[in-house]
């Protein structure tokens, strides 16, 4: 269980830092 939790919170962090990533791309960009 603790494992999943991890997991979890592992990709949110990844999806959330990947989204920073497309914003700052973006913003550079346009």
């Amino acid at each position: 269980m603790v494992k999943q939790l991890h997991t979890a919170t592992t990709n949110s962090y990844s999806v959330s830092a990947v989204s920073w990533l497309i914003l700052e791309i973006r913003l550079k960009y346009l």
